[in-house]
């Protein structure tokens, strides 16, 4: 799979068009993108589990395995509601193409954010690092996925703008 890891950072910032009827992935891809984002909602649980025992003492009455499922659970339903929304969206306001490019981005930069955020979860597992530092952590690194995502967003959905503002300007 570290093709595929690699060709996704190499379209973090960039936009994979797919003109050709033999460039859509394959089982492999798919295997490691969906092994991805499980690592991403284990990470994400792990997490968010930790966190909030953290800053919330009760949470421990409710026992490690279920309030880690409950995390598992929160972070997995999220993911879809999100996916869900993105779908809708680009459903009512775009074509298809672009809103498989959108959504294609999106599964990416979770993947990649999956990537990034287990060793930080590894890390409130097994060392004695106080969970703010690492919680702080885990949220910085998502909200660069965010802000990546919002970037990629716009450059899928406003490059055809730059060129209707330029013919506009030459008409007038």
């Amino acid at each position: 799979g570290h093709k595929h890891l690699f060709q996704l950072v190499r379209y973090l910032f960039g936009i994979k068009e797919r003109a050709s009827i033999f460039a859509d992935s394959t089982v492999n891809e798919s295997r490691f993108r969906f092994a991805l984002l499980n690592q991403t909602f284990i990470a994400e649980g792990i997490i968010l589990y930790c966190g909030l025992r953290a800053y919330i003492p009760d949470i421990r009455s409710v026992g490690e395995g279920a309030g880690l499922l409950c995390a598992l659970f929160l972070c997995l339903t999220f993911y879809f509601f999100q996916w869900a929304t993105y779908r809708l969206l680009g459903y009512v306001f775009s074509d298809k193409t672009h809103t498989d490019l959108w959504i294609d981005s999106f599964i990416s930069i979770q993947s990649l954010l999956g990537i990034v955020l287990f060793p930080v979860a590894l890390m409130m597992v097994y060392l004695p690092v106080p969970t703010g530092v690492s919680v702080r952590i885990a949220v910085f690194f998502y909200l660069l996925s965010r802000i990546i995502f919002i970037y990629k967003s716009a450059k899928i959905f406003l490059r055809d703008m730059y060129d209707f503002v330029e013919q506009k300007m030459i008409w007038l």
